[in-house]
C-alpha cells in the first residue's frame, strides 16, 4: 500500500518483502495502472550497490530482525548521504511492560521472528548502525483513535464526542500531550514513528 501511495506520487519505488505479498502490487497496477519495481529478497542482506536509495521506509516490519544495530548498519550502506530511515508503527514495548504475554510467546514458539524492543532500545540500534541523526514521534493518541474511528467508518460516540472536544482545545490537548510521552515511554508507546538520518 505504501509503496503504491509513493509510486502514485511520481517516486521510483523498489517495494522488498521476504513473503509473497509483493503479487497483490498487481492489484494496484490493475486498479490505476501504478507500476513500482518490487523484489523478494531479506532485509537483512538487502542486494543493493551502496548509496542506492534516498529513503527506506517500513511500516510494521523491522521489529521481526533479532539485530536492530546490524540492520540499521546495512540500511545506512545502502542510503545516499542525508538519506532517511522512516519506521512507522513498529511494534515497540514500553520499558516496563511485562513482554511475556501469550500472544507474543505464542507467535515466538510457531517460529515468528517476533521481537519486542522499547524506544531506547530502537534508538540505540539506529545509533549503532551507524546513524547521526535519530529521533522518535510520538503520535498523539487522542488523533490516532480518532483516525482509527473515522477509518472504520465510527462517527459518533460519546468517547469519540469527548475526544474531538479535548483535540478542540489547544491547552488541554498539549497539556495531555506532554503529560502522555513518560508513561508511554515506560508502559506501552502505542502509535510512534523513527526518523534515522544519515
Amino acid at each position: 500500500w505504501a509503496s503504491w501511495r509513493m509510486a502514485q506520487r511520481g517516486s521510483e519505488v523498489m517495494a522488498l518483502d521476504v513473503t509473497n505479498y509483493l503479487i497483490a502490487a498487481d492489484l494496484y497496477l490493475e486498479e490505476d495502472g501504478t507500476y513500482f519495481d518490487r523484489l523478494s529478497a531479506d532485509m537483512r542482506t538487502l542486494p543493493f550497490k551502496d548509496e542506492t536509495f534516498d529513503l527506506i521506509f517500513s511500516h510494521s516490519v523491522i521489529h521481526h530482525c533479532k539485530d536492530l544495530s546490524k540492520l540499521f548498519g546495512e540500511f545506512r550502506r545502502v542510503l545516499r548521504p542525508k538519506g532517511r530511515v522512516a519506521a512507522l508503527h513498529e511494534c515497540a514495548f514500553g520499558i516496563f511492560e511485562d513482554k511475556s504475554g501469550k500472544a507474543l510467546q505464542d507467535a515466538i514458539h510457531e517460529g515468528f521472528n517476533e521481537n519486542a524492543y522499547t524506544i531506547p532500545e530502537w534508538k540505540e540500534g539506529a545509533r549503532q548502525g551507524g546513524f547521526r541523526k535519530v529521533k522518535i514521534y510520538l503520535f498523539p493518541f487522542i488523533d490516532d483513535y480518532i483516525d482509527r474511528k473515522a477509518q472504520r467508518g465510527i462517527h459518533a460516540s460519546p468517547k469519540l464526542t469527548l475526544a474531538r472536544w479535548v483535540r478542540s482545545h489547544r491547552l488541554l490537548y498539549g497539556l495531555i500531550r506532554q503529560m502522555t510521552y513518560w508513561p508511554r515511554i515506560l508502559l506501552r508507546p502505542k502509535a510512534w514513528m523513527l526518523l534515522a538520518t544519515k
